[in-house]
């Protein structure tokens, strides 16, 4: 099996049933063809199709494992005294 296949099915199985259905079809439509995340299938494809696989489920397992807690945040900096305008600019030495 490709080094690269055995990527693309290690990630794959890093995504739960529902995703892996999601990736699947979403994939299919993008490539045009129907796809399966087996080895016999994926051997199949080109080298650019199975990059552009391998980008998309590691862009995919890369947000899933680093979304912030935006609760957590919020409660952390709850009640503290934050600045309330944004500006832009060189800051000025004191």
């Amino acid at each position: 099996m490709n080094e690269q296949v055995a990527q693309i099915m290690s990630m794959f199985a890093k995504l739960n049933e529902k995703e892996q259905k999601q990736v699947a079809a979403v994939l299919s439509k993008q490539l045009e063809t129907p796809l399966s995340f087996s080895a016999a299938d994926l051997s199949s494809l080109g080298e650019d199709r199975l990059d552009f696989i391998s980008k998309v489920l590691g862009g995919m397992i890369l947000t899933k494992e680093n979304v912030p807690d935006i609760r957590e945040a919020y409660e952390m900096f709850k009640g503290k005294d934050l600045p309330s305008r944004v500006s832009f600019g060189r800051m000025e030495e004191k």
